[in-house]
C-alpha cells in the first residue's frame, strides 16, 4: 500500500508525458501534411504553366521527374510520421491504462483499509458493551 501512491504518480507522470509526445508527433504530421499540399500546389502551378509556354516543356518534363521523386521523399515522410504518431497514441492508451488499473487498486486498498477500521471500531464497541456490568 505504502508504494502504491508513489507508482500512481510515476504513472501519471508517464501518461503527460506520452501525451506530450503524441502532440509533438501530432504537430509534426500536420506539418509535413501542409507541406505536401504546399508542394502540390507548386507542381500543380508549374504543370499549368509549362502547359502554357510550349518551350518550357522540355524543361518541365526533367522537373516533373525530380518533382515525382520529391512528392515520393514527403509522402514517405508522412507515412514515417503517421506511424509515429500510432505508436504514440498506443504508448498513451497503454500508459492511461496502467494509470487507472493503479487508481483502482489504490481504491479497493483504501476501501478495504476503511472497511477493517470500521470492523475494528464495531468489534471495540462490542467488547466495550460486554465489559459493562449488567444491570
Amino acid at each position: 500500500m505504502k508504494g502504491l501512491p508513489i507508482l500512481l504518480r510515476l504513472a501519471q507522470r508517464s501518461s503527460e508525458e506520452r501525451c506530450a509526445v503524441l502532440s509533438q508527433s501530432r504537430q509534426e504530421r500536420l506539418s509535413a501534411e501542409a507541406e505536401l499540399a504546399v508542394y502540390d500546389r507548386a507542381v500543380a502551378a508549374e504543370d499549368a504553366a509549362a502547359s502554357i509556354q510550349l518551350a518550357a516543356m522540355g524543361d518541365w518534363s526533367a522537373w516533373m521527374t525530380a518533382a515525382a521523386r520529391r512528392r515520393q521523399d514527403l509522402t514517405a515522410g508522412l507515412a514515417l510520421l503517421e506511424a509515429r504518431e500510432a505508436e504514440a497514441r498506443e504508448a498513451v492508451r497503454e500508459a492511461l491504462a496502467d494509470t487507472r488499473r493503479l487508481e483502482l487498486a489504490l481504491e479497493q486498498i483504501t476501501q478495504a483499509e476503511r472497511r477493517m477500521a470500521l470492523r475494528r471500531e464495531q468489534q471495540a464497541a462490542e467488547e466495550a458493551e460486554l465489559q459493562r456490568p449488567k444491570a
